[in-house]
């Protein structure tokens, strides 16, 4: 027997039961997430913490979600994923929970991050995680808080989104940034990244200006301006090959080098997230 998560959970994805999850079992589907009945060893944690009431032991799922139970198996059997030993296999980026203040990227540039991202993920996509999604690549001005702990980082998040959307509406008034591609890198040794640079004394004023107005909320440390392209995946069935990587970094910081980026005030946002990959913009 097993656990099976139910329609509650459709577009909602919580992740409060990954969390609990022992044995890692519960993998993230594109509009839910589904129990691996062969790795599920029945211990029942996720059931009581699921906020929205979507797991139920297998014989108990109520008769209107009987479907669900076909769907967790078929989720692993029509993608060819049979039992993986685990979702970090798989490439899922595991949950972590809180607020940014971030700039979108404009069309433009979100094209030049798509090349990067499909050439990486075509050459190392057995080493890497899940891709990101295009829509919400950002560069960060100021991480706030974060921690694995969703409830904690919930509590500093609300106390402090005021100040947050007040700090925003005066860095946007600070104006464009104008920005340029220096080198594709590996940032401490968890993700690929684009560094920037401002493109002379007087960007770079601005936007020092725009990251003081956050620090008197959550002090920072050494900023490297960037673009996340992909993380590395933990146990990854493939390791990355040295040499190999090395050269593909070369080859696409000799395409991206120099390439503008402007950082545009309506595109600056305070942002919450629940992974390195779900982030949302919070309303202003």
């Amino acid at each position: 027997m097993t656990y099976v998560i139910a329609q509650p959970c459709v577009d909602v994805k919580d992740r409060a039961c990954v969390d609990e999850c022992p044995v890692d079992c519960i993998y993230e589907g594109e509009r839910s997430l589904y129990i691996n009945a062969d790795e599920c060893v029945d211990c029942g944690a996720c059931e009581p913490v699921c906020p929205t009431e979507a797991i139920f032991y297998e014989d108990d799922v109520p008769e209107e979600w009987e479907d669900y139970t076909r769907a967790n198996i078929d989720f692993f059997e029509l993608k060819g994923l049979g039992s993986p030993g685990g979702a970090q296999r798989t490439g899922a980026l595991r949950p972590y929970y809180g607020n940014t203040v971030a700039y979108l990227l404009s069309d433009g540039a979100r094209d030049l991050v798509g090349s990067a991202v499909n050439e990486l993920n075509s050459r190392f996509g057995e080493s890497l995680s899940l891709p990101l999604p295009l829509e919400t690549a950002h560069v960060t001005l100021h991480d706030l808080y974060a921690s694995p702990d969703r409830a904690h980082v919930a509590r500093q998040i609300d106390a402090s989104t005021a100040i947050v959307v007040d700090a925003v509406a005066k860095a946007r008034a600070i104006g464009a940034i104008y920005t340029e591609c220096t080198a594709v890198f590996n940032l401490m040794n968890t993700s690929v990244a684009i560094g920037l640079r401002a493109a002379d004394q007087d960007e770079h004023r601005k936007l020092q200006a725009a990251r003081h107005l956050f620090d008197k909320i959550v002090p920072s440390g050494q900023y490297t301006p960037h673009i996340t392209l992909a993380y590395y995946r933990p146990s990854a069935p493939i390791l990355l090959p040295p040499e190999e990587f090395r050269d593909a970094l070369k080859d696409l910081t000799e395409g991206l080098a120099g390439a503008p980026v402007v950082l545009e005030p309506d595109r600056l946002h305070a942002m919450c997230f629940s992974s390195m990959k779900e982030y949302w913009t919070v309303r202003q």
